[in-house]
């Protein structure tokens, strides 16, 4: 591959935000990628997107506090419909109630489960 802007020098990376062909000249290295002139501020963000992404994805205390958020609303919205259901005789609410129950559980296994992320 040669150069976007000097088309007769070879590349050494693409840029991490156009993807064009960048040789030694025109390349900027940022660290965790390349980027050309005029994208360098997009390339930086990105690169501060991304590591905020993994920073916030192997967060192991919010994953299981969402999990059980998750496991109470539901556990609660199961209850509502379970007793109405029972209270009014409909058949329609005990299903309802009784599948967000199940849901609720499901959820209680998972983040119970979820394994421990080591940074």
């Amino acid at each position: 591959m040669k150069c976007y802007y000097h088309e007769k020098l070879d590349a050494v990376g693409t840029c991490k935000s156009c993807s064009k062909g960048l040789c030694r000249e025109c390349a900027i290295d940022l660290g965790k990628g390349l980027a050309c002139e005029g994208c360098r501020q997009d390339v930086v963000d990105l690169i501060t997107t991304i590591d905020r992404n993994i920073k916030i994805g192997t967060n192991y205390k919010n994953i299981k506090k969402n999990g059980m958020v998750q496991f109470g609303f539901m556990g609660i919205l199961g209850g509502v419909f379970l007793c109405t259901g029972i209270y009014y005789y409909e058949t329609f609410s005990i299903v309802m109630g009784a599948c967000f129950m199940l849901y609720a559980g499901y959820i209680l296994w998972r983040t119970i489960k979820f394994p421990k992320i080591e940074k």
